[in-house]
């Protein structure tokens, strides 16, 4: 796919397309630049492989076909049959590409046989535009949406910021936007504020995630090698695959929302320092955060939510964790790590109850011992979001647990006799130096470094907002320049890094 942290995209596309929507908004209504961006969003999927085009499309149209025929129907049984019909379609397209290799390989394991099954290459956005476009049926059978017309309805499902790695955006927030004033047109205030979401987004991504994701490579493929991990190696692995990831999706995101706000759209926020979380349940409104308004709205509250006691509030909370977990991939690590979340909500929420019903957290910004509690069984849990084999993830979990410690062989003769001491009360020296000593040098700061801006960074909203002042203006000439040249010298890194 074009991803936004490259040439082709940041020097070929984008200017482009930001060309064309501007410049027919000089003259033509809002729909010409409708029809311009859905243009361009599909040709920005194409890109990837055309090969996927009619499957994008052909969601389309059954999706909107499916809403007029559930808005149509007068019988409530008709109407919910046809929510069901068209539910049913969005996840059998789903299934088959994303789940269907997984299952086969699995009853061919059960039952001994190997008749194996042709690789099916996952389809560029498929989680993301299925998941709008099954909310947006929901709506429609809930009497809470209306059908669209199919350029708006195009666009809203192919819009190209959101198509890679998200925000999960709503038809109620997104469509409606098509029809403003300022949809499509070039605003001073609105492009400063968008440049800047965009370059911290792509500052996130390039100079720290793209950094950092070494560390975690090194360690993980180690571990799914069978191959031994030091503790040290798979906390620090584990840590660091953290942190990429953090910088990795939020910088996308960020990057999202700034271009929406090149094209005259605001993106839903999608990370709220999610670190700094002092409860699991807190963690999940902070990381991901139109994931979880998703999963709440159209999973937990169908299953039953609160509404039916207690009992059954707790077995709503695992059920969707699980089915999020498996959302996120086919592989047993994936359907481990939902068990993981679902498990952590369960036990929050048993505490609150044996607590006498108080809050989990007392909304408190500081790191006390609820955050540390919290933030190792996040990153316990990472561990098999990660690894690509039940083995990798079990060496990981092992080493992370002091069982049988193994400090990386390059420290033997850096601790000298030492290492001989160590030897006699069971200390191993191996890890083949996964993350050899030249490395950990460079490591350690990187880690600390990215861990501190993980935790104090301020929201990306606040930074990028208030970049420029108010109303992406700044409240003099000089701030606006000493703002403008960081700006500009993150972007020229992170271009400069590309290559």
């Amino acid at each position: 796919p074009m991803v936004f942290s490259s040439y082709p995209f940041l020097f070929g596309f984008l200017p482009v397309v930001l060309a064309l929507c501007w410049g027919v908004r000089l003259f033509a209504p809002p729909v010409a630049a409708v029809a311009v961006l859905a243009a361009a969003s599909v040709w920005f999927a194409g890109y990837w492989d055309w090969h996927y085009l009619p499957l994008l499309l052909g969601t389309v149209l059954f999706n909107f076909t499916m809403s007029w025929v559930i808005f149509a129907q007068k019988d409530e049984r008709r109407r919910k049959l046809a929510m069901l019909l068209g539910v049913a379609g969005n996840l059998a397209c789903l299934g088959y590409f994303k789940y269907a290799m997984f299952v086969v390989g699995n009853v061919e394991a059960l039952l001994g046989t190997g008749f194996g099954m042709a690789a099916i290459i996952l389809p560029i956005g498929i989680s993301f535009y299925v998941f709008t476009q099954i909310a947006f049926l929901v709506d429609i059978w809930r009497d809470r949406s209306r059908p669209y017309g199919p350029l708006d309805y195009l666009l809203f499902v192919t819009i190209f910021p959101h198509l890679i790695a998200g925000p999960i955006i709503h038809h109620k927030e997104m469509i409606p936007q098509f029809r403003s004033p300022s949809f499509g047109r070039f605003d001073v205030a609105a492009v400063n504020t968008g440049i800047a979401y965009f370059v911290l987004g792509l500052a996130k991504k390039v100079l720290i995630a793209d950094n950092i994701a070494p560390i975690a490579d090194a360690v993980f493929a180690a571990a799914d090698q069978g191959l031994p991990v030091s503790t040290l190696e798979a906390w620090a692995g584990t840590l660091a695959y953290a942190l990429q990831l953090f910088f990795d999706f939020s910088g996308y995101a960020d990057m999202a929302i700034g271009l929406g706000f090149l094209i005259g759209v605001r993106f839903p926020q999608n990370f709220d320092r999610p670190y700094r979380a002092n409860s699991i349940g807190d963690f999940w409104r902070r990381w991901h955060i139109t994931l979880s308004r998703f999963l709440r709205d159209y999973l937990y509250i169908p299953l039953g939510g609160n509404r039916h006691g207690f009992p059954r509030e707790l077995l709503a909370l695992f059920v969707t964790m699980l089915l999020g977990g498996i959302w996120h991939g086919a592989g047993w690590t994936f359907v481990i790590w939902g068990v993981l979340h679902g498990a952590y909500l369960v036990i929050q929420r048993l505490w609150q109850r044996l607590n006498g019903g108080k809050p989990h957290d007392d909304g408190s910004r500081k790191l006390g011992l609820g955050w540390a509690i919290t933030m190792l069984a996040v990153l316990i849990a990472w561990v098999p979001f990660r690894a690509t084999t039940l083995e990798g993830m079990l060496g990981i979990w092992q080493a992370m647990a002091l069982a049988g410690p193994v400090l990386p062989d390059a420290w033997r003769w850096a601790l000298g006799p030492a290492a001989g001491l160590l030897e006699q009360v069971g200390v191993e020296f191996g890890g083949a130096g996964y993350i050899r000593l030249r490395l950990w040098a460079s490591a350690g700061p990187l880690l600390a470094v990215a861990t501190l801006l993980a935790l104090f960074l301020p929201r990306s909203d606040v930074m990028a907002e208030s970049l420029f002042g108010q109303r992406g203006r700044a409240a003099s000439p000089w701030r606006a320049g000493v703002r403008g040249m960081a700006l500009g010298a993150a972007f020229f890194a992170s271009v400069i890094y590309l290559s």
